[in-house]
């Protein structure tokens, strides 16, 4: 799906460059001067900005960028002086992520991409809010989380470079070998983060198949990834945040920024995790179906008038309708009872088998909604087939 990007930089060369490299990878990128950039802001309509490589001053130029920025979209900066300090600073005034320039066609385009799946969960939070407000119901107050558990995948046997991860009041760090990331008893609390060196696990590549079985197993498949590489091991880069992995950094990157990578990593998961949620009773009174907890065509009709009304078009939207067959035999041969069980099952397979920025809805009787935001229909495609076999995969226990 193409992005909206904006190119801040003041060289025009180098601003040529970049957008025409953007502009290969199918994305709409607009290139200006900071001074351009500070006049246009109000009226820009962008999905992502990249600062570019010219700016001595990279800190200065992410906060003056930052502040004409809509909340939610993230800024990535390009720098020819990518030194820890530098990237260190450029991220605490705002920027999302600091890469050394040049760079590969490959790895900035799979930057890109990470970085506008995880705003997409930002946005979705902001629709959501404006929906209930629809209803008059007032924003929720900040969920308390517990401490955060941070997993330092290593294999003990092996020397490989590690940032240092001393964790914090907000979360704690242990170490686990590769093979024991998903063979954990069910009884044993999942890592909210997982932390990967590409150097350690490169024996067997085992980095490379560990970030998917992550992401495909029911107990990890929502915990935030961090993939350490090498200086200049680009390949492993682009695998990493293609494969799954949240985030990326260099290994010989300074603890400051390790530990602020993985704080906003799970500030992410834990947003992600409420979009998963979104429980609270206010809400459910009004817009929920009181059988499945879903959301109800009342607050579907409030979500799509919203979003419709702040569409320019470009972004797609896939709506599904699931319907379940034979649903009506199993109220006439085990009863209304034994039917609820089953919308209830059904409503919790479809929810585990979608992103967190997927809205699922009850639309009537047996009838299910499935609203994928930034998904066209041969993205959605796949989707749909995996949640018809994994709903009919396995049977539905019925209460004795």
């Amino acid at each position: 799906m193409a992005v909206r990007l904006i190119v801040v930089e003041e060289s025009a060369a180098g601003r040529m460059l970049i957008a025409a490299r953007l502009a290969a990878g199918h994305h709409d990128a607009r290139s200006m001067d900071l001074a351009e950039f500070e006049a246009e802001a109000a009226g820009l309509q962008t999905d992502l900005a990249v600062v570019g490589p010219s700016f001595a001053d990279l800190a200065g130029t992410v906060a003056r960028v930052k502040a004409l920025m809509p909340d939610g979209v993230p800024i990535l900066c390009l720098s020819e002086s990518c030194a820890p300090d530098v990237r260190l600073a450029a991220m605490r005034a705002g920027a999302r992520d600091v890469l050394a320039y040049p760079l590969p066609d490959d790895l900035l385009l799979a930057v890109i991409r990470s970085l506008r799946r995880e705003s997409e969960t930002s946005l979705e939070e902001g629709r959501r809010r404006t929906a209930a407000l629809h209803f008059g119901l007032s924003e929720t107050a900040e969920p308390f989380h517990r401490a955060a558990r941070v997993a330092v995948i290593k294999e003990r046997a092996r020397d490989g470079q590690i940032p240092e991860i001393s964790g914090s009041t907000e979360w704690k760090r242990f170490e686990i070998e590769p093979k024991d990331v998903l063979s954990a008893s069910k009884d044993t609390p999942a890592a909210d983060a997982y932390v990967i060196s590409c150097s350690t696990c490169r024996a067997q590549s085992e980095w490379r198949r560990l970030v998917p079985e992550i992401r495909s197993s029911d107990r990890t498949r929502h915990a935030a990834v961090l993939v350490t590489f090498a200086d200049g091991d680009f390949d492993a880069a682009v695998q990493a945040l293609d494969k799954g992995a949240n985030d990326i950094l260099p290994a010989a990157a300074r603890p400051e920024e390790v530990q602020l990578r993985i704080e906003r990593m799970l500030a992410s998961k834990f947003a992600a995790d409420a979009l998963r949620r979104t429980r609270e009773t206010s809400m459910q009174l009004a817009v929920t179906d009181s059988l499945t907890g879903l959301f109800n065509r009342r607050y579907v009709q409030a979500y799509l008038d919203d979003l419709a009304s702040k569409s320019d078009g470009g972004a797609p939207l896939t709506v599904m309708i699931a319907d379940l067959d034979h649903f009506k035999s199993v109220n006439d041969r085990y009863g209304h009872h034994a039917g609820d069980q089953v919308l209830r099952e059904i409503a919790c397979r479809l929810q585990d088998n979608l992103r967190s920025v997927d809205l699922v809805a009850r639309y009537g009787g047996e009838e299910f909604l499935i609203l994928m935001p930034h998904a066209s229909p041969t993205e959605a495609g796949p989707a749909a087939e995996r949640l018809r076999t994994r709903i009919g995969a396995e049977p539905v226990p019925l209460d004795a």
